[in-house]
């Protein structure tokens, strides 16, 4: 930042004076620098000067990051166009330039023009619409509020032109309001008690409270000094103060202060200068939110309309844009929530919040605000039995039901099934899947860019009844089943007198728990796929037969593995084997034996070390489970009682299996 000067004075307290200093690079002895102005972050210095050939001209002048600033350039564009040119303001946002000119052609008199920013710099002079300008008066040294909101500006006082003994021509302030619709109001005079008769350089602070402005006592041999005046919670405007820490005896003029309120610049005798600002005279706390507002995908800047809003009553308290380039500039007053919308057409808005209540301290921040012309859709979709993510298929309609996308859905990461839709729109996304009812949802891209869509599809069932009946008498018993999907992590618990819904096109083991007396009992079930348009069966009858308890009968635990080459159960191995458990407790008189058997693939006497290895495995697994040992043998047989010939691939896997005989019924 620029050097500011303190001196410590002598007391007996130590304080902080300013000490004010002159701007090196920007003054030039032979020359008058006048009304300077200052850009909201404190990097840019416009001001008039008569350097060349004595006509008043502006310059402009940038801080380098050493703290130092460039060589003031002429704003030729300007400068070019106009005959007489004075008093420039930079809006807080940097984007606007004002100033007082007479151009030939577009005024009779002085009036107040401006320029905004493009890439080449400054554009031409257009005149400031509404009824400020006037083709009689003279009105100049226009300053705007932080929210663009009210603009300040001198006017010949009519009543008192000129000061005879100070040989001073004498303004009056007038201040203009932004009206509903935008358009600048009909100008009113400030108070009385600012406007004593001979005023001029109003500056409006980023505070949007705080006036200063130079003042020349009416009549009174002097120099015109600094005052401050602040408007106040009724809106009237406080006594002005005259600035004593910097009012010299020679005329102090055209004050200007950044958005951080520590530093003020100004002109005396002809040079400008900087000072310090002791805090007692500091504006209100405040934030600057600078920064740019750019399309995320080509980088380009955005002008973008910027609405600010008290965010507890959602009252608009100002609306600002963005230049041509994307670059806007927020002053927000300490004491207030603020709620921020970025909005242009064809773009989506984006909202910021910022909660400066509390705030003890100026605050400046860099936004780069990203708005998109698009949206992206991430869509997964789930088995809603299982709660897992599923292949399928996804068609994206417009409202109006046409075709607008079709995604396949390979990937079950949502991030990589991003769909790009248009904002402001809604759409209506289906997701189907084979097997599976297909499911409809809508999706509105007139708030969020980054969307997600769940689907929960419902599998295509048919409906079965289980009755388990004794393989003697008939008689029909009430069991317990547990269905077990081949093909999924799917298992379905309950009783023989229950409807189930299984899945079209899985295989299913049907597993029975063992009522007192009777053995455990399973077999396979396979749904078929009922096609398209065809009529779904009613629910579909299957009997399963259970026998009694007798010494010799055999069990096969069809669902029985191991690791290759090793006795360790599979996880899938132990459901079926809690229902041999469930057996046993259930009939605390039955003995039996565990029986592992083997293919003929291998060496016969590692199948049969292997294979008492796996019925061990499955005693012990047992005996965790309450099963007393006594009540269990654990033979490993190896290849030696195959159940059918070990003559190809599916007749090996019949004979690699765990039987229970039961060898005691006590």
């Amino acid at each position: 930042m620029p050097a500011i000067g303190w001196a410590q004075e002598e007391a007996t307290e130590e304080k902080k004076v300013a000490v004010p200093i002159k701007i090196g690079v920007i003054n030039e002895e032979e020359s008058t620098e006048f009304s300077p102005t200052i850009s909201a972050d404190g990097k840019t210095l416009i001001f008039q000067s008569d350097r060349v050939d004595g006509k008043w001209m502006l310059f402009q002048s940038e801080l380098g990051d050493n703290g130092l600033w460039s060589k003031p350039e002429p704003i030729d564009i300007i400068n070019s166009s106009c005959s007489f040119i004075a008093g420039p303001n930079l809006s807080y946002d940097g984007n606007t330039l004002y100033y007082t000119a007479y151009i030939e052609g577009k005024s009779k008199s002085e009036d107040i023009f401006y320029s905004t920013r493009d890439r080449r710099g400054w554009t031409r002079p257009k005149k400031l619409e509404g009824p400020i300008n006037s083709d009689e008066g003279y009105e100049g040294f226009s300053t705007i509020s932080s929210d663009e909101r009210r603009i300040y500006f001198m006017s010949v006082n009519i009543d008192y032109p000129f000061d005879k003994k100070n040989k001073e021509n004498c303004f009056e302030i007038f201040y203009t309001e932004k009206s509903i619709k935008g358009k600048w109001k009909f100008p009113e005079l400030l108070p009385k008690h600012i406007n004593t008769g001979c005023v001029r350089d109003p500056k409006i602070m980023a505070d949007n409270r705080t006036l200063l402005y130079s003042a020349l006592e009416k009549g009174v041999k002097g120099k015109f000094n600094l005052f401050q005046t602040q408007i106040q919670i009724d809106d009237s405007w406080s006594d002005p103060i005259p600035l004593d820490y910097v009012n010299t005896d020679q005329n102090n003029l055209a004050p200007t202060i950044p958005a951080s309120g520590d530093i003020m610049y100004f002109n005396s005798e002809g040079d400008l200068y900087t000072i310090g600002i002791a805090p007692e005279y500091r504006q209100f706390f405040n934030a600057s939110i600078v920064g740019y507002v750019r399309d995320p995908k080509t980088g380009d800047g955005l002008a973008a309309d910027i609405i600010v809003k008290d965010a507890n009553n959602l009252e608009t308290l100002t609306v600002m844009k963005a230049n041509k380039h994307g670059r806007y500039s927020l002053v927000l007053n300490a004491g207030k929530n603020y709620k921020i919308e970025f909005k242009k057409e064809g773009y989506l808005s984006q909202y910021y919040e910022y909660n400066l209540y509390y705030l003890a301290d100026y605050l400046e921040e860099f936004n780069t605000v990203k708005l998109r012309s698009d949206a992206d859709l991430g869509v997964i979709v789930y088995d809603k039995g299982l709660n897992k993510a599923i292949p399928a298929q996804v068609q994206i309609l417009n409202e109006d039901n046409s075709h607008f996308a079709y995604v396949n859905l390979d990937n079950y990461d949502d991030d990589a099934n991003n769909v790009q839709l248009d904002i402001n729109k809604t759409y209506k996304v289906i997701a189907s899947a084979n097997k599976f009812y297909s499911d409809t949802l809508s999706v509105n891209t007139s708030k969020k860019t980054d969307l997600k869509l769940k689907f929960y599809l419902a599998p295509k069932t048919l409906a079965y009844n289980f009755n388990v009946k004794d393989v003697t008498s008939k008689r029909k018993l009430r069991s317990k089943l547990t269905l077990k999907n081949d093909s999924k992590d799917e298992i379905i618990e309950g009783y023989s007198d229950q409807t189930f819904h299984l899945r079209q096109g899985d295989q299913y083991e049907v597993l029975t728990s063992s009522d007192r007396g009777y053995l455990l009992a399973s077999g396979k079930i396979s749904v078929p796929v009922i096609a398209e348009g065809e009529t779904p069966p009613g629910v579909v009858q299957n009997e399963i037969e259970v026998a009694q308890i007798t010494v010799d009968a055999n069990i096969v635990l069809n669902s029985i593995s191991f690791a290759t080459n090793s006795a360790q159960l599979s996880p899938g191995s132990l459901l079926e084997l809690d229902r041999v458990a469930d057996f046993m407790q259930l009939n605390p008189t039955v003995s039996i034996e565990v029986s592992a058997h083997s293919d003929d693939v291998g060496a016969a006497a590692f199948n049969k070390q292997l294979s008492q290895k796996r019925a061990t495995s499955v005693g012990d697994y047992l005996i965790k489970k309450n099963i007393k040992e006594n009540r269990m043998q654990d033979v490993g047989y190896g290849e030696e009682q195959p159940l059918v010939p070990n003559d190809s691939d599916e007749n090996r896997a019949k004979n690699r299996r765990v039987e229970l005989m039961v060898i005691g019924v006590n």
